[in-house]
């Protein structure tokens, strides 16, 4: 070979090494930009599959709660100056028995519900989870009666009345279990 066709060589093989650097660079670049994406992806994602979810839950209670209320069962509200309805009691006792049976038995009925919670009343609050995602649940506030109540959509982090802070929101086998400073709620 002379010597211009080795200087020729060598600046081809300079230019084919200035490609193979910056076609590394490039490839190092994409790879970066496609993981920078998937995790961008995952947590979009993940952000739509609790939305989902919560939708999909709040459309169950609701047809729950549409389902099971008609017109006449709804409660009749009391005025105002009404008097608070007290529970009674009625002790009920059988017949003297006929001979060979037991002694007579007491029964005690309550004749009335127990009365509505007042705002000044200071029981705990008792919850239960309507549905739940991971990170995202919608609580149901239980009255007295075992009826459920008000709704809480709450997340980690978030204050629940009575309990304090979440700290997880998991699922325990088919149930799900919200975890708080001051107790669980399932």
């Amino acid at each position: 070979m002379t010597t211009p066709q080795q200087v020729e060589v060598l600046n081809l093989v300079t230019e084919l090494g200035v490609l193979v650097r910056n076609q590394r660079t490039e490839n190092a670049q994409l790879r970066a930009d496609v993981q920078q994406m998937r995790e961008r992806l995952d947590t979009q994602l993940g952000d739509y599959d609790r939305r989902l979810a919560l939708a999909e839950a709040r459309g169950a209670i609701g047809a729950a709660m549409g389902a099971g209320a008609s017109p006449a069962a709804a409660p009749v509200p009391l005025p105002a100056s009404s008097p608070p309805v007290t529970p009674v009691s009625v002790t009920v006792t059988a017949p003297t028995p006929h001979p060979g049976t037991p002694a007579s038995r007491s029964v005690r009925l309550a004749a009335s519900a127990p009365p509505a919670p007042s705002a000044h009343d200071t029981a705990p609050r008792r919850y239960r989870v309507q549905a739940a995602s991971p990170g995202l649940a919608m609580l149901a506030e239980i009255d007295r009666t075992g009826d459920v109540g008000n709704l809480l959509q709450v997340g980690v982090g978030d204050e629940v009345p009575g309990y304090g802070r979440v700290r997880s929101i998991a699922q325990q086998g088919t149930a799900w279990v919200l975890t708080a400073e001051r107790g669980s709620i399932r």
